[in-house]
């Protein structure tokens, strides 16, 4: 067949005004230049698309079931039209994002759900792993963005400071400070503690070292678990206690309590880390739309809307 989508063109506004001449203007062709068009397409075809005298144009039966194709087409080429533009816009693609717990327990689940009302053409794959192992992925390209535990000093890798979070100890229901409304680090210098596995745990499990060294005393860490979920089962099973994030979901809620700890002024920052100096429109609509986010709920913490670039 040697036709093109501007016969296809053609002889929709025809079918559709059922008149050539207002077709030809809506077009913006001469009326017949149009006709040559639509003729082409039906002898391309083999029928008659319209039945035509001087005063109707009127569709064939063949014309009508054509039609019926040839909207579905249009639109098809319409909208990949639009992807394509938008593509190359950077406003559709993938973005793959990491997460530690404390993220995903905070503000980052508004966060991305907002971002997708607002980009509904760019998918994101969310994925949770440990700061260690997010660093991981994006110095190899397997990550476009990383929330994680600051903070975070390595060459090439920028940073924005996202959220900050109180620190709070985790408890079985039966434990002796578990009817209290808050405790202070102090408090806790003779329990034992639950960490995550270093290396893993590394930055948050150093938190926690410097939180306790801060109130005078050295945690006394008797077991590690592989994660958050492990650890709470720990504590859930009265094994010692966790220092965790104010906000962190407790999935033993039937067995623990979750205690404000007061007395100190250090918290869990979480950072937003990414790789490179000139990131893809999709990624920089991410950036953008984070650091209008973080601006929007810190406004009386500015120390949470300077990007920094190492």
């Amino acid at each position: 067949m040697n036709f093109g989508l501007r016969h296809v063109r053609h002889f929709v506004l025809v079918a559709q005004e059922l008149h050539f001449r207002r077709a030809a203007q809506i077009a913006n062709v001469a009326q017949p230049a149009l006709s040559r068009s639509v003729q082409l397409l039906e002898n391309q075809l083999g029928v008659e698309l319209f039945e035509r005298n001087n005063r109707n144009v009127k569709l064939t039966a063949a014309g009508k079931q054509f039609l019926e194709g040839c909207q579905d087409l249009t639109k098809l080429m319409e909208d990949t039209v639009l992807l394509t533009q938008k593509a190359g816009a950077g406003e559709t693609g993938k973005l793959i994002i990491g997460y530690t717990y404390f993220a995903m327990c905070g503000q980052l689940p508004d966060l991305l759900n907002q971002f997708k009302v607002e980009n509904p053409s760019i998918e994101i794959e969310s994925v949770h792993a440990s700061t260690t192992k997010q660093l991981d992925c994006l110095n190899k390209n397997l990550m476009d963005f990383c929330f994680l535990t600051g903070p975070i000093n390595i060459p090439h890798v920028n940073t924005l400071p996202f959220q900050q979070d109180d620190f709070a100890v985790i408890v079985h229901k039966q434990h002796r400070l578990s009817r209290r409304q808050s405790v202070s680090v102090l408090e806790l210098r003779n329990e034992e503690f639950i960490l995550g596995v270093q290396p893993h745990s590394a930055l948050f499990n150093n938190h926690v070292f410097s939180l306790c060294q801060d109130a005078g005393f050295e945690p006394n860490v008797i077991r590690t678990d592989e994660n958050h979920v492990g650890i709470l089962g720990q504590v859930a099973c009265t094994r010692g206690v966790a220092l965790t994030s104010a906000n962190y979901g407790c999935i033993y809620s039937n067995k623990l309590r979750s205690i404000p700890i007061t007395g100190t002024d250090q918290n869990i920052p979480t950072v937003l880390s990414w790789q490179g100096s000139q990131p893809a429109r999709s990624q920089q609509l991410f950036l953008d739309f984070v650091q209008t986010w973080v601006e929007q709920h810190h406004q009386t913490d500015t120390t949470l809307t300077v990007a920094k670039r190492y």
